[in-house]
């Protein structure tokens, strides 16, 4: 653990004189060193420093290269390479490499022009693969999966890109809960951009259970795409998903303002809303999803005003469409008739109310549960206490 530390630190400093001298003089006591280690960690050192030298100098190809060869000697595709059970402390080292060799592709890919605008990324993402696979089949270097596991998924988010790694399965093993909760968030956020709802709230519920409270930062990042996900898949709610004690211990109150506004119906706050916060939810990569449960925001409103109407009317299964537009446009909604006819068509069809539009006399008739009934543990909320 102390080299662990010692090692990041060096690295994150960029001090590599002292961080090759680390390796040097780093012995492991249960496990020893195969006899061509020194040699494989002089060729390593001389390979980063070329990769480093290449990028400072603004030639992505050679770094990438470098990169590339640099990795091979941690995990080579046939026989042994560096990275053994006598190295394991070198995983976090690859962890780093993999990273950097994901941003490399990019900038190779930018600085090569339009021509081949994905040539290097794809590259990138068949030497991710073709290494995935040759240590899932080694059962001696196999405890590695994980790191590429994680890391796979995180380049995969940031290309736009997860058709790969969606196909990918780790072995079976005893990992580390930390380990866990970070595959588990980014199989969550591979869910969450697929609009797999239900998939995505099993892995993020997992991530944001396992978090310590007091990791605040890591707990609100979880929480940008938990609270859109249950919202999707909560059809009917008897409050907002989330409380205001909740969003406000993660300085989140802009998305409860939203979830609030969802489940209330009102079309003109959440309008407002996203407008307002339109770059904040763009920078956490949640502005999308958010708008895309604009028919969630109708279906909420017309499960609110139907049941008045339908009072006011004489309890009836039919309700105006010119009552409910007075309705509409009272919450700040600015629609006109032939709008509302489609939205509320479209809700009929998607399932998400049932009953049947009478063009001749105006009406939307409803049948008998026309609003369904919760699903997912939906009316449960995600409060503080039961995330806590």
């Amino acid at each position: 653990d102390e080299f662990k530390r010692q090692a990041h630190r060096l690295f994150s400093s960029k001090q590599g004189s002292a961080l090759a001298d680390l390796f040097m003089r780093y012995k492991p006591v249960s496990i020893p060193l195969p006899p061509d280690t020194k040699e494989l960690l002089d060729e390593l050192i001389f390979m980063h420093s070329k990769c480093q030298f290449a990028l400072k100098s603004g030639r992505f190809k050679e770094a990438f290269e470098s990169r590339t060869k640099s990795i091979q000697i941690l995990l080579p595709s046939g026989g042994n390479g560096l990275l053994s059970n006598a190295t394991t402390f070198l995983v976090p080292l690859l962890k780093k490499f993999l990273l950097q060799f994901r941003d490399i592709s990019i900038e190779t890919d930018k600085a090569e022009g339009d021509q081949e605008s994905d040539h290097y990324k794809q590259q990138f993402q068949g030497f991710l693969q073709r290494l995935y696979s040759n240590v899932l089949m080694d059962d001696q270097r196999n405890y590695v999966c994980m790191a590429i596991f994680t890391i796979g998924m995180q380049c995969a988010h940031k290309m736009n890109n997860m058709t790969v790694v969606n196909r990918w399965t780790l072995p079976e093993r005893d990992y580390d809960l930390k380990d866990r909760v970070t595959a588990r968030y980014w199989k969550g956020v591979g869910e969450f951009n697929k609009n797999q709802w239900h998939a995505a709230v099993d892995e993020l519920s997992f991530v944001f259970a396992a978090i310590p409270p007091r990791l605040v930062g890591l707990r609100r990042c979880v929480l940008w795409r938990l609270v859109p996900a249950r919202l999707s898949v909560m059809l009917q709610q008897p409050r907002a998903v989330g409380t205001p004690r909740l969003f406000g211990d993660y300085q989140l109150e802009q998305l409860g303002e939203l979830s609030a506004a969802v489940t209330r119906g009102d079309v003109g706050g959440f309008e407002r809303n996203l407008a307002q916060h339109e770059e904040l939810y763009v920078a956490a990569e949640v502005y999308l999803p958010l708008a895309k449960l604009r028919p969630l925001v109708y279906r909420s409103l017309v499960r609110r005003a139907a049941p008045s109407i339908q009072r006011a009317n004489g309890n009836g299964p039919r309700v105006p469409l010119l009552q409910l537009l007075v309705v509409a446009r009272a919450v700040g909604w600015a629609v006109d008739s032939d709008e509302l006819e489609a939205v509320l068509r479209g809700l009929i069809r998607a399932g998400h109310v049932r009953g049947r539009i009478d063009s001749d006399r105006g009406d939307l008739v409803l049948r008998k549960g026309a609003f369904g009934r919760a699903r997912d543990g939906a009316g449960q909320g995600l409060t503080r206490p039961a995330w806590t």
